[in-house]
């Protein structure tokens, strides 16, 4: 991976990203992604603040991209990790909400190529070094996260 060479880059500030964690009867959900890095392969619904957004708001207006429904948000924890956009490697911090979707899925087909509802302990892997972190502190958590409605 390259590495910016500027002097602000050169600080190695994380970029700021907001994930949902949607649990259901026991199952999570996943997005399979349509867009590099990761093309194929299950996700969290999430993404990238915007200038000036909060995170909750960006996750909302995530969520309503990707899944087409308001939700519910609770704080769940901070996870950092590695991102990347093409060849410069740089780091995330990962806020991470419980979301409760407030209607139905509506996919966004341009984002994600589909969506499944998974068993907590059927989910073995996930896109993204950070949604690992975030994957494994579900299961260490995953009794509380069912009672949460």
């Amino acid at each position: 991976m390259k590495k910016c060479d500027c002097e602000l880059c050169q600080f190695e500030n994380p970029k700021t990203t907001a994930t949902a964690i949607v649990i259901k009867e026991g199952k999570i959900l996943v997005l399979k992604r349509n867009e590099e890095p990761f093309i194929g392969e299950w996700d969290f619904p999430g993404g990238y603040l915007r200038k000036e957004e909060t995170p909750d708001v960006a996750l909302k207006r995530e969520i309503q991209e990707e899944l087409g429904a308001d939700c519910q948000l609770s704080f769940f924890g901070f996870f950092t990790g590695l991102a990347s956009y093409r060849d410069f490697e740089f780091p995330v911090l990962n806020i991470v909400y419980h979301a409760k979707l407030l209607d139905e899925i509506k996919l966004n087909v341009e984002e994600n190529t589909e969506y499944s509802w998974i068993p907590l302990g059927q989910l073995t892997t996930i896109a993204f070094d950070v949604n690992k972190k975030v994957l494994a502190q579900i299961k260490e958590n995953q009794a509380a996260l069912e009672n949460e409605k």
